[in-house]
């Protein structure tokens, strides 16, 4: 952004607004930074944007299997769960996080706290899945 804001000699700020299509920024100079924005194949970088907003814009899945139970992520089960939660996320433009959480003193199969949080279990091997 700062290259755009640099060729189009006007600020961050003012890059920002013009791709949001604030109504802050006059036409010409939207159309002038836009211009700019294609031609050097600029994307917004959404994760940034959302972090900025306050937004998380993915939803974690946390898979708890105990080794004794002889079921994995590979199952056919979990693949057809798995891929119906990435399709309806993608088609909201929402990330999917997924991980087992790691054993610590509870067990595997123990439910997260009631606040959200994991307590002692720390998710290990994230795999994002990002849609388009």
């Amino acid at each position: 952004m700062e290259d755009i804001a640099r060729l189009a000699k006007v600020s961050r700020a003012t890059v920002s607004r013009a791709l949001a299509d604030s109504a802050l920024v006059n036409l010409e100079t939207k159309e002038r930074i836009r211009a700019i924005a294609q031609a050097h194949d600029y994307r917004v970088n959404t994760s940034a944007r959302n972090f900025r907003l306050g937004r998380a814009q993915t939803v974690a899945v946390l898979i708890p299997l105990a080794p004794s139970s002889r079921q994995h992520v590979s199952d056919l089960f979990f693949l057809d769960l798995l891929g119906s939660i990435a399709d309806a996320l993608v088609e909201a433009n929402y990330d999917l996080l997924l991980s087992k959480p790691h054993r610590g003193d509870r067990s595997a199969g123990a439910p997260p706290r009631a606040d959200g949080g994991l307590g002692d279990q720390e998710p290990r091997t994230p795999v994002l899945h990002r849609g388009q």
